[in-house]
């Protein structure tokens, strides 16, 4: 039998073959030749399948899996990437996104150091974003590379994500900790909820200043644009998101006084920008009292959000309850250097 092969990238894709092309030339020009490429088709019907099929024909590295219709509602990314990582044979399994793209020695660098240490589930760099080709918008425009020394899941929390979807390596067997992708959050968020997971149960990832990938910048119509971003707070996808967080962080014992703050003024954000963009009062009170159940915000300021937001509406072209939302949530508090003790365990080197 085949001995398993170091990396498996595994790639989910709906009807963007020009943009996929890129991102398997990418994967399959790495330096690091002993790989596989999941490429996880859902759906397609633009040519997508076709292609993938006389790929693979070409590169045996290339499998191509057309994912079955398992549910009325699609389910999406986090449906394909559960797949590939179930046929995944590698080592190490890197996620990536099908418009974005991997730097030639990505691979060979996260490899080499996850390699080097066996205590290490993980291993992660810096994205450069980009609008049609690399560094394109600037080789300065990067993403991570503020948090770098900042303890990732205060990060989160703060909404100031340290990396993106293909911003780990991931050790293929730290997925039994972790669990598979919450294929429950059918919208926005499941990526932030996955790494927040991984935290909370005691992941180990190391992060290096090397930007080693490249984040294509989303158009408006895309599944992260800013117009997609507003259907998903005022459907309460985004909530949803917030609440499975708070439920996994406070559940897994790494609440602290600073966290509650960072977590209070998350859901009361959601809460807000749910109603701002036309979602119905029980969507958006629905975390306001979720916090409240899980100690994260006092009554008093839970009954003022929930009276803020059955109040909402305009005066003379402003909204005071948004205005006093807001200021009730208060500033996001700055997320803290690595290195407390109490922290999940997290190494920078």
């Amino acid at each position: 039998m085949k001995a398993p092969p170091q990396v498996s990238v595994v790639v989910p894709t709906r009807d963007r073959l020009s943009l996929l092309q890129e991102t398997v030339r990418s994967v399959l020009d790495q330096t690091l030749v002993d790989l596989e490429l999941l490429v996880v088709d859902d759906g397609s019907d633009d040519g997508t399948c076709a292609w993938l099929a006389a790929a693979s024909r070409h590169d045996p590295r290339l499998h191509w899996i057309d994912r079955p219709v398992l549910r009325p509602d699609g389910g999406g990314s986090q449906v394909c990437r559960n797949l590939g990582l179930g046929q995944a044979r590698g080592q190490a399994v890197l996620f990536l996104d099908s418009d974005d793209l991997l730097a030639p020695t990505c691979l060979e660098h996260r490899w080499r150091r996850l390699s080097l240490d066996p205590g290490l589930d993980g291993v992660g760099a810096v994205a450069c974003r980009f609008r049609d080709r690399p560094f394109d918008l600037g080789s300065d425009n990067l993403w991570g590379a503020d948090t770098l020394e900042r303890d990732p899941l205060d990060c989160f929390l703060a909404e100031r994500v340290p990396w993106q979807t293909a911003g780990v390596l991931w050790r293929r067997r730290a997925f039994c900790r972790i669990g598979e992708w919450d294929e429950a959050l059918v919208r926005g968020g499941h990526d932030y909820e996955l790494f927040v997971r991984a935290l909370c149960r005691g992941c180990r990832i190391a992060r290096t200043a090397e930007v080693d990938y490249h984040w294509r910048v989303p158009r408006d119509d895309c599944f992260s644009g800013a117009a997609a971003f507003q259907r998903y707070y005022a459907d309460g996808s985004h909530n949803a998101v917030i609440d499975r967080v708070a439920r996994e962080v406070v559940g897994r014992g790494c609440l602290d006084g600073h966290r509650r703050r960072l977590l209070a003024h998350w859901v009361l954000r959601g809460a807000l920008l749910c109603r701002h963009f036309g979602g119905a009062v029980p969507l958006a009170a629905r975390g306001v009292i979720r916090a409240w159940t899980l100690g994260l915000l006092p009554l008093t300021k839970a009954a003022t959000a929930l009276l803020l937001l059955l109040g909402w509406g305009s005066v003379a072209g402003r909204n005071p309850a948004m205005a006093a939302l807001s200021r009730l949530a208060g500033e996001v508090p700055e997320p803290r250097p690595c290195g407390d003790d109490r922290l999940p365990a997290w190494s920078l080197r």
